[in-house]
């Protein structure tokens, strides 16, 4: 009887673990996973470490985002490109806890698009009737701090010019490639993209000085589309002046603003000759989410809207489904909170991994996630607290990454330290050392750009690349 009794009881713990209304996968086993304890670290920030059997370490911080702190999305070395541990983001940051964040590119640049209090740091090259990168998924909370956005984004850009002779023109790109940009693109270069970034050495140019803050709008001046249907019903815009115009050799440096670009003979060509100094234009951009003003990417998408992404996280790949030391974030929806979630792998006696139908499991049915998104992971899975790296990072030492996701209190500003203040380590050549080791991860950048590959997405040239680097070492 005493037996029977025991069993119900513990039912009723396993059933009372899940969210209401949750979708526990099968297999799942919530009351397997052994809290080893929990404790606050700032008002509204939570730590747990999990103990699962196999065995699991898996890191939990818990966030309530109307709590005070802030989520701020971190630029390695505080451009573009660079590379830096997530450790020094956070001391940098003056975080209470961080992750870390975005695949990256050779260059270190984040793969996917990447925005900041209001600034667009970047914006890879689009088509403009797609949206976007088709398979590119961010994750966004919004300046309020009362709604979360997970999945794929429909990113646009955008300058308006309100004189008698201009217009609204979009914008194809934020920062990038130095590549001749082609007759029908409008680009735009920031101060983000630092010494590598830098508009081409011809064309026309219009360097555009910001003289108020970012607002979010309903982006009624946004260009249309060839349908004539609004491409960014929602967004952020920010007035500025123009400083400079000219068509001709020689780079113009946004030195503190936005450079527009694009070929002297080029369809937008007439439209930065009608731009002349001292008159007002605005420049905005959307992810087609309202009130967001920061991004980071990441994928797959794991949970969306309450349902798993079953078709994303297990293809036989060994980018989802071999065990590996995984980073995400997640939201419960029926609580309001966030998490920030690392998984440590690769130690057989320690903690082995976890494929992404694992993590998911785990996601939603013992926090109740109902939206998550994957990041990168393998080598790159860092989860710093109060300073400090927690866990065991499976190249035995912390990887530098492209970006991280921190927890921040409210009112601290990010310092805008330069690359040798930020991240001495990377002067030394860890870079380099650190995207080689990414290119052979399953569940880093390596493994992404096969794992997109195998779906037939089309890939941008630095994906296939990686792709093929990665098939190479396997």
């Amino acid at each position: 009887m005493l037996k029977v009794f025991s069993l119900i009881v513990a039912a009723f713990i396993s059933v009372t673990l899940l969210a209401p209304g949750a979708e526990q996968l099968p297999g799942s086993s919530p009351a397997a996973a052994k809290m080893k304890w929990k404790r606050t670290v700032a008002p509204g920030v939570s730590y747990r470490l999990y103990r699962l059997p196999k065995p699991n370490k898996v890191r939990v911080v818990t966030f309530v985002p109307s709590s005070g702190p802030t989520l701020r999305p971190v630029l390695g070395s505080n451009l573009l490109p660079g590379f830096e541990r997530t450790s020094s983001m956070a001391r940098r940051s003056g975080a209470i806890a961080a992750i870390n964040g975005d695949y990256a590119r050779s260059t270190g640049h984040p793969v996917f698009t990447f925005a900041r209090k209001g600034r667009l740091d970047q914006m890879p090259a689009i088509d403009p009737y797609s949206g976007g990168f088709e398979y590119g998924r961010n994750f966004s909370i919004d300046v309020h701090q009362e709604k979360t956005y997970f999945g794929h984004p429909t990113t646009t850009a955008w300058v308006s010019h309100p004189s008698p002779e201009g217009g609204a023109y979009e914008v194809h790109r934020v920062n990038g490639s130095q590549s001749r940009a082609s007759a029908d693109q409008l680009r735009a270069y920031t101060t983000a993209g630092g010494g590598t970034d830098k508009p081409p050495a011809r064309g026309c140019f219009v360097r555009l000085r910001p003289f108020g803050p970012p607002q979010a709008t309903d982006a009624t001046t946004a260009p249309l589309n060839a349908k004539k249907e609004s491409i960014a019903p929602v967004g952020v815009e920010r007035p500025h002046f123009v400083e400079t115009a000219r068509c001709g050799p020689g780079r113009v440096y946004p030195k503190g603003g936005i450079v527009l670009h694009t070929p002297w003979d080029g369809r937008y060509a007439d439209a930065l000759r009608a731009m002349q100094p001292g008159e007002e234009v605005v420049f905005g951009w959307s992810l087609g989410w309202p009130d967001v003003f920061a991004t980071i990417g990441g994928n797959p998408t794991l949970i969306e809207d309450g349902h798993v992404q079953h078709q994303s996280i297990d293809d036989g790949s060994s980018f989802t489904s071999h065990r590996h030391p995984r980073t995400a974030i997640a939201y419960n929806d029926d609580n309001g909170k966030l998490f920030l979630v690392t998984v440590d792998g690769r130690q057989p006696r320690y903690s082995r991994g976890m494929t992404l139908t694992n993590l998911t499991r785990f996601l939603r049915n013992r926090l109740g996630a109902t939206d998550a998104l994957n990041l990168d992971g393998g080598g790159s899975t860092t989860m710093v607290l109060g300073g400090k790296v927690k866990g065991r990072p499976s190249d035995e030492v912390e990887r530098p990454v492209s970006s991280a996701l921190a927890i921040v209190p409210r009112g601290v500003t990010t310092k805008s330290q330069g690359l040798s203040a930020a991240a001495p380590e990377v002067i030394e050549g860890a870079a380099e050392d650190a995207f080689t080791e990414m290119v052979e991860d399953p569940a880093s950048v390596g493994g992404l750009s096969a794992y997109l590959d195998g779906h037939d997405y089309e890939l941008p040239g630095f994906l296939e690349r990686t792709a093929d680097d990665f098939r190479a070492t396997r």
